[in-house]
């Protein structure tokens, strides 16, 4: 399944970078992400989330994300880059901080 891009309805959004975040609440898998879209250039700040928790017909999805304009989105990645721990969800760096508090999502 391809991503629609809510500027353009196109389906040419590739994921720029990506962190792990801890697990919160009932999601056991978080990931922050920023796609591109290939078509008109919009930025998209994303969450990922996924609960593998229980049977496997029972996993609950949250992917949701937001247009943010490009000087934003420019400072994201590059803010996202200067982890060299990506990956790691546990990863006690201010950048893993940043991308999971709560004013990012505003």
């Amino acid at each position: 399944m391809s991503l629609i891009c809510p500027k353009c309805d196109d389906s040419a959004l590739r994921l720029e970078v990506d962190l792990e975040l801890p697990p919160r609440g009932v999601f056991t898998e978080r990931t922050r992400q920023l796609w591109r879209c290939g078509n008109c250039g919009a930025g998209i700040l994303a969450l990922y989330e996924e609960s593998r928790a229980g049977r496997l017909d029972s996993e609950v999805v949250n992917h949701s994300g937001r247009i943010v304009d490009a000087a934003k989105f420019e400072e994201l990645v590059e803010k996202a880059y200067a982890c060299p721990n990506r990956l790691n969800a546990s990863c006690p760096c201010e950048v893993h901080r940043f991308f999971d508090g709560e004013l990012i999502t505003k």
